[in-house]
């Protein structure tokens, strides 16, 4: 547990793995490498972004798909 709050910005956080991701929680830290990215267009209005996708890796190598709508 931190001292200070200056002791906790020196800390580092621990490092979730992907395939330690679990749904009970939302609370994470993780370190990836985003290995591919993409526009996902409105189909409606094909200016218009409606979400970005991404492919995601860790330092185990593990891959994951996500987006941010």
């Amino acid at each position: 547990m931190c001292q200070t709050v200056l002791h906790c910005l020196m800390e580092s956080p621990k490092i979730t793995l992907l395939s330690e991701l679990d749904i009970s929680k939302d609370d994470f830290f993780i370190k990836v490498r985003v290995i591919r990215l993409w526009r996902k267009p409105n189909p409606r209005k094909l200016d218009e972004t409606l979400s970005i996708e991404m492919i995601l890796m860790d330092e185990k190598v593990k891959r994951v798909d996500s987006f941010c709508p």
